[in-house]
């Protein structure tokens, strides 16, 4: 059985993992990842084939904003959405682009100016504001994401099942049970944050 001590123990290599990940080590962390496949080939963010929308004053098209953005996205949600969430997510798109391309991140730009490259409305926009790469943008931030994890020192547990969450005795978590889906061997990881 192996046994590991961390500041904080990541569940899933998705986008949000290794984001997450990547900025607990550039912060000092001592940080884990455990993902279930192979980093950057499982999960929801790999299959993203197009592109994501973030509005900026270095690209945006003609009459865009991100209040106009804001306003799409909660149209096409149907009012489902949650609106403080969405509003995040929105007014943020725009740093998570840049961050993404200071770790290495490669999108399409124009030729000419050197901009980002904006595609045609995606599905609910009603303005260009997709940013793709050679349209498999999930796999081009997946691999980005864990190129720079890497670097900055997180360790990756792949083909890694988390089977349960260890709780100290007040009932916080404050570890993981996981096994190598692999070679079956138990691995405990003791946490601070989970």
């Amino acid at each position: 059985m192996q046994a590991l001590f961390c500041d904080v123990a990541v569940i899933g290599s998705g986008g949000a993992g290794l984001m997450a990940a990547a900025s607990a080590a550039e912060n000092g962390a001592n940080v884990v990842v455990l993902n279930k496949g192979w980093a950057a080939h499982t999960g929801s963010t790999v299959m993203a084939p197009g592109a994501f929308a973030a509005v900026s004053e270095s690209w945006c098209s003609c009459g865009d904003s991100v209040q106009l953005h804001i306003e799409d996205t909660l149209f096409s949600g149907k009012g489902i959405n949650n609106v403080e969430l969405t509003e995040a997510v929105v007014r943020n798109a725009a740093d998570a682009v840049l961050s993404l391309e200071r770790m290495g991140a490669l999108f399409d730009r124009d030729g000419d100016t050197g901009n980002i490259k904006l595609l045609r409305p995606d599905e609910g926009h009603s303005k260009n504001r997709a940013i793709s790469f050679q349209r498999r943008i999930g796999q081009e931030i997946l691999s980005t994401l864990r190129a720079y994890s890497l670097r900055v020192g997180v360790c990756l547990k792949e083909n890694h099942q988390v089977y349960s969450l260890i709780r100290s005795g007040s009932g916080a978590v404050c570890g993981v049970f996981a096994f190598n889906s692999l070679t079956l061997e138990p691995l405990i990881i003791r946490s601070k944050s989970v």
